[in-house]
């Protein structure tokens, strides 16, 4: 078996390395392409080197290697640590749980499962009738939503008709007020003597004698001398007032007629005499 010296490169730190391949005849020496095995590939370098024929497959230098073997030697160590905890609890499983019932404890576990299965069963129908009950949500919330139009709707109609009934109210209180008034007023026309109020007739508590009409006297003593056209004007308010009774009395008089023309007032007769109501100064 020849020997052939190849440079090779590291799987790991890509390094340049000279080694010595023995060659069989009976086989096709290995084109190994140091570009081959770079960092990125899908292939740890464990793999790569388990899976190699022989050691130019997979060419690692002596400071990899070694290091390899370190962390090789670190993870057997803890993969030993992990079986000596593990023993170490079957023990104790085994020690505690002597005496057990695998028996029960295998049917307990089949009432378990049972009633897991149950229990899942349960659930998908919870499931249903939750999603029943969204869909009946979703529904009781729409017609709440038209019913809270409506009932806008409504309250906006009833704003309107109370507005109205406000207004009619107030035109109510208004009509009434003014009917009030008017009966009032009327009342107090019905008990008015518009006579009483037109012909105003005393005396003066000065004279104490000599009687007014409107103001005007209606005679003169001798120390108490008066103007005859104010006396003239009293006796034609006399005549006015003496008509006014006569028409609303309803009297009619076939000897006289009274004749209403202020102080010239008089009364005219069938005879078709005046008689003047008024006196000359003598």
């Amino acid at each position: 078996m020849a020997t052939e010296t190849r440079t090779l490169m590291c799987l790991n730190c890509q390094k340049k390395m000279n080694v010595e391949v023995k060659i069989s005849k009976d086989k096709k020496p290995l084109e190994t392409d140091p570009t081959g095995f770079t960092a990125g590939q899908s292939c740890s370098l464990m793999n790569l080197i388990c899976d190699a024929e022989v050691p130019s497959d997979a060419p690692v230098c002596k400071e990899c290697s070694d290091q390899l073997l370190v962390d090789m030697d670190q993870q057997l160590k803890l993969l030993e640590d992990d079986c000596a905890a593990y023993r170490q609890l079957i023990d104790y499983l085994k020690e505690k749980h002597s005496n057990a019932d695998i028996a029960s404890y295998k049917q307990t576990l089949r009432n378990l499962k049972a009633e897991e299965s149950a229990l899942k069963a349960q659930f998908d129908q919870l499931c249903t009738e939750e999603a029943r009950l969204d869909a009946e949500l979703m529904e009781k919330k729409a017609a709440l939503e038209e019913k809270t139009e409506e009932e806008a709707s409504r309250w906006r109609q009833f704003r309107d008709n109370h507005r109205r009934l406000l207004d009619l109210d107030e035109k109510t209180r208004n009509a009434d007020a003014e009917l009030r008034y008017a009966a009032e007023q009327h009342r107090r026309l019905a008990d008015t003597n518009a006579l009483d109020l037109v012909f105003n007739i005393w005396v003066d508590p000065a004279d104490g004698i000599i009687g007014e009409i409107n103001g005007f006297r209606l005679g003169r003593l001798p120390d108490r001398l008066v103007d005859w056209p104010e006396i003239n004007a009293a006796w034609g308010q006399l005549v006015l007032l003496l008509d006014v009774l006569m028409h609303r009395a309803g009297v009619k008089s076939d000897n006289f007629k009274l004749i209403t023309m202020c102080s010239h007032s008089c009364i005219l007769y069938k005879r078709q005499v005046f008689i003047y109501l008024y006196q000359t100064r003598i």
